[in-house]
């Protein structure tokens, strides 16, 4: 008898581990730590390298930039992402969210091929905005937005709110690429963690983040504990890796 309690015990603490450490994380549930959120301007060099020859692709650099403003008279977090390859821009994004909850309220992406698509974000859908002059949105259209979602353009700013504790713990979150085909939830693991060495003296303490995009794709996050940034990405895919690195 004595042996079979401790088997249900050790059993049910495990469970209890378990599930303690899956969280989701959505745009309704507040479980982002929103007091982290402060205006910065954050550069990355990003590049791919082929995982065989290890031969270099191309090189961008993005420059992302977040601070807190109003709209509306509302308080709420204005987003902006400038794209660059070849000393051109390849792509801008500005973008809105709610100061409470992260969530989108409205975004605006130029693609020098496209011109620009601009949306806003009401009650659970999303729908042409007509506030932005030679918006290439057709009109009428209109996206169900069936979870609260966050914007995933917004991906790396989000990763810096997560309520990180420990390895182990499990954010399932709410994601929604504007230009992209519908919300789904994303499983992202806490996988450890690891000293980024930025120079021969300094080091910066890491939490790793992985997602599991496809058997054979996959991407890992470093994210600072102290000052909860995105700095490194290494990403793979169809035999090639992608980087990316904040410039110091």
């Amino acid at each position: 008898m004595r042996k079979f309690t401790l088997i249900v015990a050790a059993l049910s603490s495990f469970a209890s581990i378990v599930f303690a450490q899956t969280d989701t994380i959505n745009a309704s549930n507040h479980k982002l730590v929103m007091s982290r959120v402060k205006t910065q301007t954050a550069s990355y060099l990003v590049y791919l390298m082929d995982s065989a020859t290890q031969k270099p692709g191309y090189t961008d650099l993005w420059v992302r930039s977040l601070r807190t403003t109003t709209r509306d008279n509302k308080p709420v977090v204005a987003f902006k992402w400038q794209w660059y390859r070849h000393d051109s821009i390849a792509r801008e994004v500005t973008g809105v969210a709610d100061a409470a909850t992260f969530a989108p309220i409205f975004e605006s992406t130029y693609f020098p091929s496209r011109g620009i698509l601009a949306y806003d974000f009401k009650n659970g859908y999303m729908m042409k905005s007509d506030t932005v002059a030679g918006n290439k949105v057709p009109d009428g259209k209109i996206t169900k937005l069936d979870l609260p979602i966050f914007n995933w353009e917004m991906d790396m700013e989000t990763f810096g709110l997560l309520p990180i504790k420990k390895a182990g713990q499990k954010f399932v979150i709410a994601f929604f690429d504007p230009n992209g085909p519908k919300p789904a939830y994303y499983t992202y693991e806490i996988t450890g963690e690891e000293t980024i060495a930025l120079n021969g003296e300094a080091g910066v303490k890491c939490w790793t983040m992985r997602i599991q995009y496809e058997p054979e794709a996959y991407a890992i996050f470093w994210i600072t504990k102290q000052s909860h940034e995105m700095i490194k990405l290494k990403e793979y895919f169809k035999g090639k890796y992608r980087f990316k690195v904040k410039l110091y």
